[in-house]
């Protein structure tokens, strides 16, 4: 499942990355899309380190270490990458909304991305006990309880302005 994860990741950051190369952000009410790669970056970090938690219970000393190493040098990079695709989801985010970014559903897919690399990240925080993992993954905690909040209170003035199943304007 990591192979797959991985690959979805790297599908949808090739097409993404292209997207916006060849045509700018796009529409407004797409960019909370941006934050949707975050998703299989996230879990390919937890499921490369998950085997590594379990092996000290069920492998030889030598193999159980070796099993961690791998998910740490897996889930690494891998967090790396997912940091640098925050950091361009953030700015065109960022961006648009000093432009007027209108509300849609689509912000909700804001939140469930960021979770997957806050679950990602603490299984790093798990492995190594790092400062810089625990604080990247409290920031993301942070990230995630404001995206919630925000698409929440936006979801409910939709709801109250009976606006949220209707088109938005472009």
């Amino acid at each position: 499942m990591l192979g797959v994860r991985l690959l979805a990741a790297l599908i949808l950051s090739t097409l993404i990355g292209g997207r916006l190369a060849a045509g700018g952000i796009g529409s407004a009410l797409s960019v909370p899309a941006r934050w949707i790669v975050l998703g299989p970056l996230g879990q390919s970090v937890a499921a490369a380190n998950l085997p590594g938690a379990a092996a000290g219970g069920v492998l030889p000393a030598p193999l159980a270490t070796g099993r961690r190493t791998a998910g740490l040098a897996c889930g690494v990079p891998v967090r790396g990458f997912a940091l640098l695709r925050t950091a361009v989801a953030g700015a065109i985010m960022l961006r648009t909304a000093r432009d007027g970014l209108p509300f849609s559903l689509a912000w909700r897919s804001c939140a469930c991305p960021v979770g997957t690399c806050v679950t990602g990240t603490s299984r790093l925080v798990l492995a190594t006990g790092a400062g810089l993992f625990r604080g990247v993954a409290a920031a993301g905690v942070g990230g995630l309880a404001a995206a919630w909040l925000i698409a929440a209170a936006r979801t409910a003035g939709s709801l109250r302005r009976d606006r949220v199943f209707r088109p938005a304007a472009q």
